[in-house]
């Protein structure tokens, strides 16, 4: 028999320490600066870029504070402090999990802005591609920023990187979920990272990039946590799902019509999304037909493209939301968040959360 799953809020790190609600409702804003890379590209993008994080108070080994780079200790700090925020649910589980979105990284501290302001696309790759190999970039994320996680949350069971961009991410909550309900985990340490803003990332997603006329990169880390342990939330469905030979999204938010008909007990009055920006009107006309009154929030609206770290950021916000029981206008009560997740891969993933009845 499938066990029940419950959500716990963890940490969302965002820019200048931006609280993603009030960004999203327009209360403040992330400071954003181009990109000097992206003209070698001929890209109209902007950035909101994190600094270092100080983890001195988490007392990590000299292990952890040698290997980590810049976008690791991102990811370390925000799972250990998600950790800590809820020390009792991890005593209490002796079967712990990891799962994990990542950005992948170049080892590439700082731009070279000399180089960069007068480079060429084939300048730009020939050089990337003699002085950073992007695979060890990506090897040395996975192994040194899980590892330290694990050892500095003591989860000795599952440990699952997923990459990258929104369905690093998605994959990794999807993932975790199976993992709970099938009993092979009792909890879960969930969540992801954007990817560090370099010349490296705009050069290996290119084709994407040009999919947008304007383009907001934002360095993001966030985690929450899935269990046994009953909490105020419960995760009511999940699902994954791709569309198929190049079609629009139309055939998979039916699919959700047809899931979201099985809660009737729950007022589904909030759907936060990440992803899917070139084609976010389409999107949004569709889930109207399909969720009536629900009121539609883009995460990418308020705090730009932070990739890997979408999905828990979103999962954060939804939990928030239906703890303040903050309902969408004319609306009683609110006890459902679906949070949806459209990748570039085509992958599309929910997770449908609700209030205890």
């Amino acid at each position: 028999m499938l066990q029940p799953i419950y959500l716990h809020r963890g940490l969302t790190l965002l820019p200048g320490q931006a609280d993603l609600r009030q960004l999203l409702s327009g209360a403040t804003q992330l400071v954003s600066t181009a990109v000097p890379a992206a003209s070698a590209l001929d890209l109209d993008c902007h950035g909101s870029f994190l600094g270092d994080v100080d983890m001195s108070d988490l007392a990590p080994d000299r292990s952890v504070k040698k290997t980590t780079e810049r976008q690791s200790r991102w990811l370390i700090n925000t799972a250990v402090r998600t950790k800590d925020a809820l020390a009792p649910l991890f005593s209490g589980a002796e079967a712990k999990g990891l799962y994990i979105g990542l950005g992948t990284v170049d080892c590439d501290e700082a731009d070279e802005q000399a180089f960069l302001a007068s480079c060429t696309t084939q300048d730009l790759s020939d050089h990337k591609l003699t002085h950073n190999n992007p695979m060890v970039g990506l090897i040395l994320l996975n192994t040194t920023a899980t590892s330290h996680i694990s050892q500095m949350c003591q989860i000795t069971g599952q440990n699952c990187c997923f990459a990258h961009l929104q369905d690093g991410g998605a994959n990794a909550a999807i993932e975790a979920s199976y993992d709970l309900a099938e009993q092979r985990t009792q909890l879960a340490l969930v969540g992801g990272g954007a990817h560090k803003i370099t010349p490296w990332y705009l050069l290996a997603n290119e084709q994407y990039w040009r999919s947008f006329s304007k383009l907001w990169l934002t360095e993001a880390a966030a985690f929450f946590v899935m269990s046994h342990q009953p909490s105020a939330n419960r995760l009511l469905a999940h699902y994954r799902g791709r569309r198929g030979n190049g079609g629009d999204w139309t055939a998979l938010i039916r699919q959700l019509a047809l899931h979201l008909t099985e809660w009737p007990k729950h007022r589904l009055m909030q759907i936060i999304i990440s992803g899917g920006m070139p084609e976010q009107q389409q999107i949004k006309l569709q889930l109207q037909n399909v969720a009536g009154a629900a009121k539609l929030i883009f995460i990418e609206e308020g705090c730009g493209f932070i990739g890997a770290a979408s999905c828990a950021a979103a999962v954060n916000l939804a939990l928030e939301l239906l703890q303040d029981d903050v309902a969408a206008p004319d609306a009683d009560g609110l006890d459902a968040v679906l949070v949806l997740t459209l990748g570039p891969s085509q992958q599309f993933s929910y997770l449908l959360t609700g209030k205890q009845p």
